[in-house]
């Protein structure tokens, strides 16, 4: 497997972790990225799983990291089981800006906004 693509198991770990970040602070970002390049990722792609919810759950914040749908999926159903609807709803706030932004640089990121809904649905029902 190339070091440098991203699984599941990438962001499975980079949830976690990040959460960890974003909650109480109980593990720092140095750590955290090393545990994820320990796992084989590439440590600019583990930054950036390290700071998605710290971005995305920011009130007004826009976002300018850009994920994949399959991070978007497991962050948000995650989001959703840990911390309630109310994050699911601050991330979908963000992300509504995040694509705002993105389609000012001409980066049409349609699959995830459609992604996005189709989560946010799935978590309101």
């Amino acid at each position: 497997m190339s070091r440098n693509k991203v699984i599941e198991e990438h962001i499975q770990t980079g949830y976690i972790l990040s959460l960890a970040y974003y909650k109480d602070k109980s593990i720092g970002l140095t750590d955290s990225v090393d545990k994820l390049e320990a796992i084989g990722m590439n440590r600019n792609s583990a930054k950036d799983l390290i700071y998605y919810i710290t971005e995305f759950m920011k009130p007004n914040n826009t976002p300018i990291r850009t994920m994949s749908e399959l991070a978007q999926t497991i962050y948000v159903k995650n989001l959703y089981r840990d911390l309630g609807i109310e994050a699911v709803k601050q991330w979908e706030e963000n992300s509504y800006r995040h694509f705002e932004y993105m389609l000012t640089k001409n980066n049409k990121k349609i699959s995830q906004r459609k992604n996005l809904v189709k989560l946010i649905e799935e978590v309101n029902k």
